[in-house]
């Protein structure tokens, strides 16, 4: 009875019927769109109610101002693209094009989504319905943005997980783009092939989201060097 006690002394548990809607006034604006935010006011929020709340709103990254400043200054002036955008709130803060296959319009993945209990991502009008390589084609961009982005599946790899409707990474890196910037969490994306390829990896205290603040991480990919 003791160590049963021990065990769930310090254990938290989210209902998922919580009403978490009084963040909706901070964290999204007049247009339902996810604000940009300071890192301090973030930090404000607690992380099981953040994550609760994301999980609600079907919102992975919570982009702060000193991340997009981040990656503003990473892009350098270059031709960039986000891919897998989602809500496509860092891509619209940044003013580059917010791309993403919105496969969770599919009936069936969203019938799937639903009998797993996740809620779908609800696609602004600004988002161009199509997939990370055809974007890329058509943008060609220098630098591509990525956040939270899920691996193509492969059944011989069954082991690193990933979705059907997964992005090819690695054709991404040979598509003859300059740079790759994924910003997601290492209990999600850990599993990456492309982690196998030289990147650098950064983890500052401005990113916000769904994963655990030990678990946010940046990683990136330089292809080509001028």
């Amino acid at each position: 009875r003791r160590a049963m006690k021990d065990l769930f002394q310090n254990a938290t548990f989210l209902d998922p019927r919580l009403d978490v809607s009084v963040l909706d006034k901070a964290l999204l604006d007049e247009q339902g769109l996810v604000r940009v935010l300071p890192a301090a006011d973030l930090r404000k929020i607690p992380f099981d109610l953040m994550r609760l709340w994301c999980h609600q709103r079907a919102v992975y990254l919570l982009p702060s101002i000193e991340l997009i400043e981040w990656l503003k200054a990473r892009i350098g002036g270059r031709k960039a693209i986000e891919i897998g955008a989602g809500n496509g709130s860092p891509s619209r803060a940044l003013g580059i094009p917010i791309t993403d296959s919105r496969s969770q319009e599919r009936p069936d993945l969203a019938l799937y989504y639903a009998l797993t209990g996740q809620p779908t991502i609800d696609y602004p009008k600004d988002v161009e319905g199509i997939d990370a390589l055809e974007a890329i084609k058509k943008h060609k961009p220098q630098v591509v943005l990525a956040c939270w982005v899920t691996h193509l599946y492969r059944e011989e790899e069954h082991e690193r997980g990933g979705n059907m409707f997964g992005v090819d990474e690695g054709l991404v890196l040979d598509s003859g783009i300059e740079t790759y910037i994924h910003v997601g969490a290492t209990s999600s994306h850990s599993q990456k092939r492309i982690l196998s390829r030289p990147h650098e990896e950064i983890r500052p205290d401005f990113l916000f989201g769904r994963g655990k603040p030990e678990d946010r991480v940046i990683w990136v990919w330089e292809t080509k060097r001028s």
